[in-house]
């Protein structure tokens, strides 16, 4: 049955964004319009759970049952939608990655899988420069300046970590 895991609006405001469980989809609105702008954007490979955008909003990031997901943002000339890029793979195959965060200077980003724990990707480099276990893992967040990550998860527990000390020397 349908069904709508998360949304995310692009920093413009131009754009919506949906993950969900329905064909296992990403879907791109255009909020101008208050249409569907593409079939689906990605389909991914296990149910789709987290979107967010980069702060550019040229490019989405979602995080589905077992992998993080990059993709370019169709924008208003382009007649085709290039194909989604998977980036990043949660080890244990099975990982299901509830939320993905993107850095507001868009260098970075967070993905929290439940029976993989946390990670921060390298988004240029395409590789992980942090791992955080933690089984449970479900939310991550940037602050507005990019030097500190939330997560949180099943334990009913929040952690504040410095991005610096993270990803230094990485």
């Amino acid at each position: 049955r349908p069904w709508v895991n998360d949304v995310a609006f692009s920093p413009d405001g131009k754009r919506l964004a949906a993950a969900g469980r329905d064909n296992r989809s990403i879907r791109l609105y255009s909020t101008d319009r208050k249409r569907r702008i593409t079939r689906d954007l990605h389909r991914s490979s296990g149910e789709a759970w987290a979107v967010a955008f980069t702060p550019d909003g040229k490019r989405l990031v979602a995080g589905s049952d077992w992998d993080v997901i990059v993709m370019h943002v169709p924008q208003a000339k382009e007649a085709a939608v290039r194909k989604a890029a998977v980036a990043y793979s949660h080890n244990d195959g099975n990982a299901d990655v509830r939320d993905v965060a993107v850095s507001p200077p868009g260098r970075l980003i967070a993905s929290a899988a439940v029976s993989d724990g946390y990670r921060v990707w390298d988004l240029k480099k395409s590789r992980p420069v942090a791992l955080l276990k933690e089984r449970g893992a479900y939310t991550v967040a940037f602050s507005s300046d990019g030097r500190w990550l939330a997560t949180g998860g099943g334990k009913g527990v929040v952690k504040v970590w410095d991005v610096s000390r993270l990803t230094r020397g990485k």
